[in-house]
């Protein structure tokens, strides 16, 4: 027979949700706006709020100015989200491109830079980065 904090955690919900819970890292609540729910992890808990802020507001503009681009311009940001990690580095006037796929690619390229350095240099920023959760 299974001990008791076994037997309850695979037969009661609320308590199985209590116990993987825990060690699980959330922002304080003071530094969420009020649009934005946490997103809990396995990650230790925030030492930089100030650089998770940062991830999350970097990530609300970014997807804001995606949102509001269309055809060729639209298309070339978002060729340049899918690409921009691979090595060697792709260009942004690959074969066919138009001015306007151009003009988006190198716009997003302009805009992610620095970002996705800091995404890979500081976790708390990635976790802000990540912690985006779309429009309300």
């Amino acid at each position: 027979m299974l001990a008791e904090p076994e037997q309850r955690r695979r037969t009661d919900p609320a308590y199985r949700r209590g116990w993987n819970s825990y060690g699980l890292a959330q922002p304080a609540a003071a530094t969420l706006s009020p649009s934005v729910a946490p997103v809990t992890s396995r990650l230790p808990p925030l030492r930089d709020v100030r650089a998770w802020n940062d991830g999350l507001r970097d990530r609300t503009d970014f997807q804001a100015w995606f949102a509001a681009l269309s055809g060729d311009e639209h298309d070339g940001a978002r060729y340049w989200t899918m690409v921009r990690s691979n090595q060697p580095r792709e260009s942004c006037e690959p074969p066919g491109a138009s001015p306007l796929f151009s003009r988006g690619c190198e716009e997003a390229k302009a805009r992610l830079g620095t970002s996705d350095v800091r995404r890979h240099t500081q976790t708390d920023y990635w976790r802000g980065w990540n912690s985006y959760q779309g429009p309300s």
